[in-house]
């Protein structure tokens, strides 16, 4: 982390968008859906079946909405509004991320009921 700290102008904007999107982003998707389907009281099996459905559209969708997002943060946003900047972004992000769930859980449903 300290390295993030030291990297200033693009280049430490790059650095920090790119440690968010390889590191956070991933485990963040797989939570989000194995938690979603533990909450619909879905078996992991079934979870885990609408990860796989799911987890490369939303992985795409988040390239092209977190990269251009955080790019701004890190480049014009003033740190003391940040916290306030990426929370708005995080709850559209996650408006973004329940649509895909139930557009998913609806198939599930249509599939089911033949």
């Amino acid at each position: 982390m300290a390295a993030a700290r030291s990297l200033v102008g693009w280049r430490g904007v790059a650095y920090k968008v790119a440690l968010d999107q390889m590191l956070l982003m991933p485990p963040l998707t797989v939570a989000f859906f194995m938690g979603m389907g533990m909450m619909e009281a879905k078996t992991m099996a079934e979870s885990y079946a609408r990860l796989e459905t799911c987890f490369v559209p939303c992985v795409g969708a988040a390239v092209l909405f977190w990269v251009p997002t955080h790019i701004i943060t890190f480049s014009s946003v003033p740190v003391a509004w940040r916290i306030t900047w990426v929370s708005t972004a995080a709850v559209s992000w996650t408006v973004f991320m329940s649509y895909m769930n139930a557009s998913e859980q609806r198939r599930e449903l249509e599939e089911a009921s033949g």
